[in-house]
């Protein structure tokens, strides 16, 4: 799909946008399309794509029917022709072609050829692959490390990954990056590890594990999140708020929280309970900024909000700095 146009805009002090700036995906209100803005919510980057994620390296992963990688001048760089293609991970994007799937690098060259029936993006150096309907993990050479053996699979993070058994009732355990078992098969769901903890489902309720597999705390949550940063949001009975393990570390007086940022501004969005406004916050609870009438979470160090009866979108950076954005609504 061909690129409208690239539009350099000057900014106020008369700079003109550095190539190397972040660019960051917006809709644009008529007709709703991707456009890219750099770090001071100038338009830096307009297309005819629906679909658009940050760019990083050089590259953004866009869409439209098919999905690609286009650098930052607009052009098409690789992917379109395929049936399907991933995110980047560890300098592997995955990809699909003729209901086959390897992998390619950034240059978008092949790099383990299309042979698996689907993969996962590589995390500590193990991507998940399928075959023959069971699925394993592959190394950066595409042999496999671990054996297909597992109904499904989830990416490795602190050197554990969460297996289910293909054999009903399809429960999940633990492995270690050597295939070691940490955790036999036993709960409906578990989830990724984050600061020594990962969350588990089982027979409607959240709880949490540690890296040895044994409850910090039983399957007891109404709802609960993934930690990030070190601290998790849950609901249970009239109370929500974040969790450290075990221990509620922040009370929310009522609902509507999101995870905090993996990075800078470790903060989390939250719902002011007075004024019905976003605000975010940091893990002791405190206001980092407000007022707003809609906000997104913060991704890649910024985020989209709109103060109270303000048409326009503003830009928020990792320090707090916002600039109006005119015309845009957020992508994220």
């Amino acid at each position: 799909m061909r690129v409208l146009c690239l539009v350099l805009l000057l900014s106020s002090c008369g700079g003109a946008v550095s190539a190397d700036e972040p660019l960051i995906p917006a809709f644009t209100d008529h007709p709703a399309k991707i456009i890219y803005l750099d770090e001071e919510g100038h338009r830096a980057l307009e297309t005819d794509y629906t679909q658009g994620e940050f760019f990083e390296d050089g590259l953004a992963r866009v869409c439209n029917e098919r999905c690609g990688y286009i650098d930052t001048d607009g052009e098409q760089r690789f992917g379109f022709d395929f049936d399907w293609i991933g995110y980047r991970s560890e300098g592997y994007i995955s990809y699909c072609k003729n209901s086959k799937c390897g992998f390619l690098d950034l240059q978008g060259k092949v790099v383990i050829p299309p042979e698996f029936e689907d993969v996962q993006n590589y995390s500590e150096g193990l991507a998940a692959a399928k075959k023959n309907g069971l699925w394993g993990f592959i190394d950066k050479k595409g042999n496999w490390s671990i054996s297909p053996r597992y109904g499904s699979v989830l990416p490795f993070s602190e050197n554990r990954a969460s297996v289910q058994d293909p054999k009903p009732p399809h429960l999940f355990g633990i492995i270690d990056t050597r295939g070691r078992v940490v955790l036999k098969f036993k709960h409906q769901k578990i989830f990724p590890f984050s600061g020594g903890q990962a969350r588990f489902f089982h027979w409607d309720r959240f709880g949490y594990l540690n890296l040895s597999g044994t409850m910090e705390l039983p399957a007891s949550l109404e709802w609960a999140q993934d930690p990030v940063s070190g601290l998790s949001y849950f609901v249970h009975e009239n109370t929500q708020g974040f969790r450290l393990g075990a221990d509620t570390v922040l009370s929310l007086g009522c609902p509507g929280g999101s995870d905090f940022s993996a990075q800078e501004p470790v903060v989390a969005l939250v719902q002011n309970c007075q004024s019905g406004l976003f605000q975010y916050i940091d893990g002791k609870g405190k206001v980092w900024k407000g007022g707003y009438e809609e906000a997104t979470r913060f991704r890649n160090g910024f985020a989209l909000a709109r103060k109270k009866g303000e048409k326009h979108f503003l830009l928020i950076n990792a320090k707090g700095k916002e600039y109006p954005v005119e015309g845009i609504r957020p992508a994220w």
